[in-house]
């Protein structure tokens, strides 16, 4: 676990102005983490880090993407299931503000701003209905619009740097979701019981994907070498 400089700078200046309202954020947003982490644990995700940010923690996953796609949703809902517990028991205690902070955590983590729980969650979900490289770009179009709308209706300057950075990791992604998409399909060998029958050049990520070509019936690894020159 890593910690990010500046939160060291903000851990300061909260205890400075006798901020626990800050504190207790971080803290829950931790533990939102953890969440995420035990699950990925649980089903074997290769963990690359866990960095503590000033506004948050991130857990960085080496093959997230590679996984079943239902693993890598429990995996995704597990944070914000977390704070929605903990916003529960903080309600029923009538501790009015740990309450909101947990709500807060479980509805903003849900907006579908990459690299949030609700965007990525929003792409599996996706993806059992629409070709996956039309998934990432339906995704970042999402991301971009809900950004752009946040920012109009935001006043608060920490929130506008908050929305900024999410803007900043947004741009990244759509200069890398082309290469996600190739390592996806390069690794994809799991083992599917659902199939899905195409009659184009589609991949369907969750299904075992077929394709009738020219009244003939290929296999995904027979195809796959052109689903990669077609891209």
């Amino acid at each position: 676990m890593k910690i990010h400089p500046f939160t060291f700078l903000y851990l300061f200046l909260a205890y400075w102005g006798h901020s626990s309202y800050y504190v207790a954020f971080l803290l829950f947003s931790i533990l939102h983490e953890i969440g995420h982490y035990c699950m990925a644990l649980f089903y074997r995700f290769e963990i690359e880090s866990v960095v503590i940010l000033p506004f948050g923690a991130f857990l960085s996953l080496e093959d997230f993407g590679l996984h079943a796609p239902y693993q890598e949703i429990i995996m995704l809902i597990m944070g914000p299931f977390v704070n929605l517990v903990l916003g529960l028991v903080f309600y029923i205690l009538e501790i009015n503000e740990l309450f909101e902070i947990n709500i807060f955590i479980f509805l903003f983590n849900l907006l579908p701003i990459y690299p949030l729980d609700g965007s990525k969650l929003f792409l599996l979900f996706l993806s059992y209905f629409v070709n996956y490289k039309k998934c990432f770009q339906i995704q970042i179009k999402l991301s971009l619009l809900t950004l752009s709308v946040l920012f109009v209706y935001t006043k608060q300057i920490g929130r506008k740097i908050v929305i900024g950075y999410l803007l900043y990791q947004t741009i990244v992604y759509l200069k890398q979701y082309s290469y996600i998409y190739v390592k996806t399909l390069l690794n994809d060998h799991l083992k599917k019981k659902r199939i899905k029958v195409n009659k184009k050049m589609n991949y369907y990520r969750p299904y075992h994907n077929l394709y009738e070509l020219n009244g003939k019936l290929y296999d995904f690894e027979t195809i796959k070498i052109y689903l990669l020159k077609s891209r």
